[in-house]
């Protein structure tokens, strides 16, 4: 089971142990940004580029991969609808998750997708999750926003704050939203890549629970250091 071993490496970082109110620009691969309310933690799990930010209330997290080398990747050009059907339908087969509200978005004219989405409920677990992905120049990128039902009402403001944060940073026309390919297996990629990041939000889950055990006998020590 490699689980263990990625979650020994991310919790190492010191970024997850931090509860600031600054905001952090974090560069995404040369070619956008994003701002996280403090440094996230920045891995490579299972060749995706992950940042990772968790804190009392909300679980913050950007996937990315770059596809460019890979020759079965393949997006025809008008298939990016289809590309992103089988994101969400991926995403929730792995996750189990029922969805909730879907919509299309533009970011710099570049077409991209956002999905609320629900798991059941656990005191442990955010159940309630938002995801806005899109495809450009070769790479897959995912933001994802984790809260639990009780505060939903009161995180969208977060939510949209960290969505509409990111931007990319080089030239509209630099950008693609297609790979260089006669065929088209949109919908097969992106079913597989929407299971990948359905895995990839199980190990951030999993390392939330870890986390939130850490901090919870911390606070124990220090009342009862404080009694003594």
């Amino acid at each position: 089971m490699r689980t263990p071993f990625l979650l020994f490496f991310l919790l190492l970082s010191p970024a997850f142990f931090s509860f600031g109110q600054s905001t952090h620009r974090q560069n995404l691969d040369d070619f956008a940004t994003i701002d996280f309310p403090t440094q996230p933690d920045a891995k490579t799990i299972m060749g995706q580029e992950t940042f990772v930010h968790i804190d009392s209330s909300a679980y913050y997290i950007v996937i990315i991969g770059d596809y460019a080398n890979k020759n079965d990747f393949q997006v025809k050009e008008g298939g990016l609808d289809k590309f992103y059907d089988g994101v969400v339908t991926g995403a929730l087969k792995e996750s189990g998750g029922r969805l909730v509200h879907q919509e299309q978005f533009e970011v710099n004219g570049q077409k991209g997708m956002e999905i609320e989405y629900t798991l059941d409920p656990d005191p442990d677990i955010p159940d309630v999750r938002f995801m806005r992905f899109f495809f450009v120049n070769d790479k897959l990128v995912a933001l994802n926003f984790f809260v639990n039902s009780e505060n939903r009402a009161e995180m969208l403001s977060k939510k949209d704050h960290f969505f509409n944060s990111f931007g990319f940073t080089v030239d509209e026309s630099d950008l693609r939203q297609f790979t260089n390919s006669k065929k088209d297996r949109s919908y097969d990629i992106g079913y597989a890549f929407g299971r990948l990041i359905g895995k990839l939000l199980i190990v951030g889950v999993i390392v939330g629970i870890v986390l939130a055990v850490i901090l919870g006998i911390k606070k124990i020590g220090k009342k009862d250091n404080h009694h003594e």
